[in-house]
């Protein structure tokens, strides 16, 4: 799966390419601790 972000604030698009497994953790670089299980974005219904 490939997830996009960006490199920092002021960054003018999406510039970072990741690939990462569906089982996986999404996490920022400038919020300490926050985080994000990919299989909860693609989970039905949820």
């Amino acid at each position: 799966m490939l997830v996009y972000r960006r490199s920092g604030p002021s960054a003018p698009s999406f510039d970072v390419e990741l690939e990462l497994e569906p089982s996986g953790r999404l996490s920022s670089p400038l919020l300490e601790g926050f985080g994000v299980e990919l299989r909860e974005l693609y989970e039905e219904g949820g």
